[in-house]
């Protein structure tokens, strides 16, 4: 089955935005909540696949989180858009310079959501 089902008939859909994130960078082992996170989040192979068979559909862009997202953007860059960042990575400094040293990256597009930013 195709990952993203709803891209078989893509119609007037202008692009795809999906959030990648590892659950150990998420949250703590402990946390209540990781073995949801675990269970739902893909590995790199399934995205590798999710964003090679969504770009021939689509406009992809990934929302980078953590540096499991870095990781996944670095191996499909050819395949997606642009990227998104949520205020909550504007000041991770890690995150920043990792996508400093990104080679072509400046050829994609990049949004800014600044909702509730203080």
């Amino acid at each position: 089955m195709p990952p993203f089902p709803f891209l078989q008939d893509a119609g007037t859909l202008l692009g795809l935005q999906v959030q990648i994130f590892s659950p150990d960078f998420l949250s703590t082992k402990n946390y209540k909540w990781y073995p949801t996170y675990k269970k739902i989040c893909f590995t790199e192979k399934q995205w590798n696949y999710a964003i090679t068979f969504a770009n021939k559909k689509i406009d992809v862009y990934l929302d980078i989180f953590d540096e499991f997202s870095i990781q996944i953007l670095k191996k499909n860059l050819k395949n997606i858009v642009g990227i998104k960042l949520q205020p909550s990575v504007l000041n991770n400094k890690k995150i920043i310079n990792d996508l400093k040293k990104i080679k072509d990256f400046k050829q994609k597009k990049l949004i800014l959501n600044i909702s509730g930013y203080s």
